[in-house]
């Protein structure tokens, strides 16, 4: 049977025990893949490589000794999600999975970058080809760029700046050659030179904080209602976790009925990201051919500021150019807990979790 038959003939609610065993996404985020699957339209076979997702039993190496066998599912992580509801879901005989449990494996390789096509894409974005959403970003990487290639002869330098041109990295890319070189004149270098290289370090540091938190504050700014002011504490030091919310109502619901079962999931995860907020900001972006309405803007709120709690709502809403009628929520939950400045993202699990 291919994936989205299976989806198809499986209600979500019946997937959550399940889920939860898999974790690392909150039930709301499954729910959210869940629909989008389930109205994907499946790309043509021959635009398919191999047309089988394969759950099966993955045995260590022998230079893994201590690692544990488990159930893998095969050709289904980082793919596109037109290309995986396309295929065969074929499982092991060995395996013993009821349906939810094959679901719920799947469920969790398709959203390893990501829950939506959207939040996959940002993660490639932001993690693979590094991608500079300010000009600190910018800056940082070019300085990042001469700290290493003073290291490099010249012919070298040049062919490694040919290669980040044509492919458009921001990022440094050598080969691994290059980089064992690099390493060795760095090991090797003067007193004097690894005072300069000290001090471009500090500086690479700082610009890679200031590109994270002025990126995180551009998010939100654009909007109606959210201020340079009420985003100031994300330089004081408290704990952050920047999270995402969309609806996905394929004509079937409301936008504001959809928002209202997605938070009742929260209720059910045993890590709740909204546990006892100091401060809650939301960001609603919405189309400007399917504008709120008072009524709908009231309701959103009221959601939200349950969802807050005791703690302070910042509420804002963005008109975007796009014939779309779901919302998209970006939100940033500020926890009472004070530490070094940091954040947190719910995409790509593999380093964050």
């Amino acid at each position: 049977m291919k994936l989205k038959e299976l989806l198809l003939s499986t209600d979500f609610d019946a997937l959550i025990p399940a889920l939860k065993k898999e974790g690392s996404l909150a039930i709301r985020q499954y729910r959210e893949a869940y629909d989008i699957l389930c109205h994907l339209t499946p790309v043509d076979n021959s635009d398919i490589e191999n047309h089988k997702i394969e759950v099966e039993w993955h045995t260590p190496d022998e230079a893994f000794e201590d690692e544990e066998s488990y159930i893998d599912v095969c050709n289904c992580e980082g793919d596109l999600w037109e290309s995986n509801v396309a295929k065969e879901v074929v499982v092991a005989d060995d395996c013993n999975l009821s349906k939810e449990e094959v679901l719920a494996k799947i469920l969790w390789s398709c959203t390893f970058y990501g829950y939506t096509p959207q939040t996959t894409q940002e993660t490639f974005e932001d993690r693979i080809e590094h991608k500079m959403h300010t000009c600190y970003g910018t800056m940082a990487r070019k300085l990042e760029q001469k700290y290493y290639l003073n290291y490099l002869p010249g012919h070298k330098k040049r062919e490694v700046l040919k290669t980040m041109r044509l492919a458009s990295l921001d990022s440094i890319s050598m080969s691994m050659e290059d980089w064992d070189y690099c390493n060795k004149r760095i090991a090797k270098a003067s007193n004097i030179r690894k005072k300069r290289d000290y001090r471009m370090q500090k500086r690479i540091d700082y610009l890679d904080y200031r590109e994270k938190y002025e990126g995180l504050r551009d998010k939100f700014m654009g909007g109606k209602d959210i201020t340079f002011h009420d985003m100031d504490f994300i330089y004081d030091g408290f704990s952050m976790l920047l999270t995402h919310m969309e609806t996905h109502t394929y004509g079937e619901s409301s936008r504001v009925d959809y928002l209202k079962k997605l938070i009742k999931y929260i209720e059910m995860d045993s890590d709740n990201e909204f546990l006892n907020p100091q401060k809650l900001v939301v960001l609603c972006k919405v189309s400007s051919l399917h504008p709120l309405s008072l009524k709908e803007e009231e309701d959103i709120k009221s959601e939200f500021q349950m969802l807050a709690g005791k703690g302070k709502l910042v509420f804002g809403t963005r008109e975007v150019s796009s014939d779309v009628v779901d919302l998209h929520f970006t939100i940033l939950i500020q926890k009472y807990e004070k530490r070094q400045p940091q954040t947190y993202s719910d995409g790509y699990r593999h380093l964050f979790s």
